[in-house]
């Protein structure tokens, strides 16, 4: 059996939300890539048993909800409340992870299912950024609902973990122009979830920034939207 150690980290208050990467030094050498998420939401993680809507992990939205598919069949059961007209972005993060793990064999595919409390299911997203779903939801109706998550083959494994962000914020996907000018302050169009058509905000790089892909968060108003990709350059940009 592998070694196993505890870490702890510390995220700053103002941090910007998303993955980070780190690696442990040993005497033997570098680790390979680790990951850490970084959220803006309370984080609720699943209970035990949870396997059934009966035995369903409580809810208090906004939530960050942390699980595994741990074992074959495994089928991870959330009950929330939402009230008449409430738009929320079910966002995942599990199988882009996994890409940079060395030496994980298989991996996850996840898939989610939103079901009301008769056990209907709503709505399911499977496969929105490569195999992590993305789903974004009004309910008509006010009171009891369940989120489903499970691999989409039945599969699980230990180390198959996941992080389900669910709020009523604007989720941004991707920006246009992609490419934004160092030193300055643009304006781009927001694509996404939970905007309204035609929004725009803006993105402000520094000056020393190095040119290449970053991860950049909009400003929506007086709010700061989540990190979205953009490219960063050092010569001046027009936009079609």
């Amino acid at each position: 059996e592998q070694p196993k150690h505890k870490i702890r980290f510390s995220a700053a208050a103002g941090a910007d939300a998303g993955v980070r990467e780190f690696r442990l030094v040993t005497p033997q050498g570098l680790s390979t890539v680790g990951q850490l998420l970084v959220v803006r939401d309370p984080v609720v993680v699943e209970t035990a048993k949870n396997n059934t809507a009966e035995e369903a992990t409580p809810l208090k939205l906004p939530a960050a909800v942390c699980g595994a598919v741990e074992a074959n069949e495994d089928v991870d059961y959330f009950k929330f409340t939402v009230e008449a007209g409430k738009a929320l972005v079910f966002y995942v993060r599990s199988a882009r992870c996994e890409d940079k793990i060395h030496d994980l064999q298989s991996h996850v595919d996840p898939i989610i299912a939103l079901k009301n409390s008769a056990g209907v299911v709503l709505a399911a997203n499977d496969n929105y950024f490569f195999g992590d779903p993305l789903l974004s939801y009004t309910f008509k109706t006010a009171g009891d609902y369940y989120l489903e998550v499970r691999d989409v083959r039945y599969q699980g494994n230990v180390y198959w973990q996941y992080c389900v962000e669910i709020n009523d914020r604007p989720l941004v996907t991707t920006v246009m122009p992609a490419v934004v000018e160092a030193g300055k302050k643009t304006t781009v169009e927001l694509v996404g979830v939970n905007l309204p058509a035609g929004a725009r905000g803006e993105i402000e790089v520094s000056a020393d920034a190095q040119a290449g892909p970053l991860w950049l968060a909009p400003k929506f108003g007086k709010e700061t939207l989540n990190p979205t990709p953009v490219i960063v350059s050092r010569t001046p940009v027009t936009a079609a």
